[in-house]
């Protein structure tokens, strides 16, 4: 059922959702909210509709899912153990000055986010090519698939790479001056778009090891890029010649590159990766009713509400369980997040600080780690889930997962049947 074109098409048709958070936050910051609230309202923007229905759907596939459950066991307790980490990393983060080679836990859990989530989408986005329109050739014609995967896969990180190099690496969000990086964005942009211009995920600086700081990263990372889509755009122009090349694989593969090279482009990056998180979980959405049909329809044990919310034509009924499931968790959220602010007033503000007003930490001498109580509840009961989620899916449900690496990087069409997953 997952193996048409027009899937793939609605897939990128999708795409449209990418610049609707973006338009948001400047729309947010145009009206006089400081840059922390436009940002966790952008988050809610998107955590709301799509980002937390997306996150709940997985488990209708894993842990609500019977035949999982007893053939997964060591990724249920897996998924437990990862889901407790995150909470004790941000009960340490916001409530404690505890630091972990001298940086705030969180700081180094959202850095091994970022590049777990960036792995996340992009393999989502072979996984729906692979699946919706396969490639009837690709037994023959194993190079073309090869450069589909590399356009797709390399596209997010020249710009993400280039702006990570600008890092101080002091605690602040303030870019090095002395980069180059920083000093080419003030040669085209101004000094004030620099100043502001580093690589910083919410509240947090992410930590990187020097050798990540410098033009062989990110230039190794364009020249991958753009190598790729010259070798790939070469070959899909012999394909269309040829009268093999899939109308609707081109769109998908065009897009998802143009959206993973420009986006990171955009100044403030929590906005702008909520994007392409909001596409994601779209697309994640359409995917995972559709494989529960599918396993429904091959006769696989399903649990009594997944199994009513998998019936045809059940779509609507599907996503506003998912929904309803979200909302019950952010008020549990909110209600954690407005105690914060009546426990700590003087801590916790509930959409949090601008940045003028964080105060400095004795012990280091450095802004003090002070996200929103939103924000502190969602690392203390949200994040974990969807870290789990990533996990599961990484390992467990997308046939093409890191979990089968080799399967990602392999031959073209051949794939386990992902109703079994």
């Amino acid at each position: 059922m997952l193996a048409q074109p027009r899937v793939l098409r609605l897939m990128a048709v999708s795409s449209l959702l990418v610049p609707v958070p973006i338009i948001a936050y400047y729309m947010f910051r145009a009206v006089g909210f400081v840059e922390g609230t436009c940002e966790d309202l952008v988050t809610l923007l998107v955590m709301l509709p799509l980002g937390g229905p997306h996150v709940v759907a997985t488990f209708s596939r894993t842990f609500f899912d019977p035949a999982f459950r007893r053939r997964e066991r060591a990724w249920v307790i897996g998924s437990m153990v990862l889901w407790a980490g995150v909470f004790t990393t941000a009960v340490l983060s916001v409530g404690t000055s505890v630091r972990w080679l001298g940086h705030v836990p969180m700081s180094l859990l959202l850095t091994g986010f970022f590049f777990w989530a960036s792995l996340h989408i992009l393999q989502q986005n072979l996984f729906c090519l692979e699946r919706c329109a396969p490639d009837r050739d690709a037994a023959t014609d194993r190079r073309f698939v090869w450069l589909e995967r590399c356009v797709v896969l390399a596209s997010l990180y020249p710009m993400a790479f280039f702006r990570m190099a600008m890092v101080s690496g002091d605690g602040t969000a303030a870019s090095n001056p002395h980069a180059l990086e920083t000093r080419l964005v003030e040669s085209v942009a101004g000094s004030e778009l620099a100043a502001g211009y580093a690589f910083r995920i919410g509240r947090a600086i992410p930590v990187l090891p020097e050798f990540m700081k410098g033009p062989h990263i990110w230039g190794a990372a364009a020249l991958i890029f753009f190598s790729a889509v010259v070798l790939y755009a070469r070959e899909a122009r012999r394909r269309s010649r040829e009268g093999t090349l899939s109308s609707a694989r081109l769109g998908f593969v065009a897009i998802s590159a143009a959206v993973g090279f420009v986006v990171p482009f955009f100044p403030n990056l929590d906005s702008a990766f909520q994007g392409i998180n909001a596409w994601h979980c779209f697309q994640y959405l359409v995917m995972v009713f559709v494989l529960n049909r599918e396993a429904q329809a091959a006769g696989k044990p399903q649990m009594g509400l997944v199994a009513a919310l998998s019936k045809e034509g059940a779509h609507l009924r599907f996503y506003l369980a998912m929904l309803a499931a979200t909302i019950g968790a952010m008020l549990v959220m909110f209600t954690v997040a407005y105690l914060l602010t009546l426990a700590a007033p003087g801590r916790f503000r509930l959409f949090g600080f601008d940045d003028s007003e964080i105060p400095i930490d004795p012990a280091t001498g450095l802004p003090a780690y002070r996200p929103g109580a939103v924000l502190s509840a969602y690392y203390l009961f949200g994040f974990g889930g969807l870290l789990v989620h990533y996990l599961q899916d990484t390992f467990v449900i997308l046939p093409r997962g890191m979990g089968g690496l080799a399967s990602l990087l392999g031959s073209g069409s051949r794939h386990r049947n992902p109703a079994a997953a």
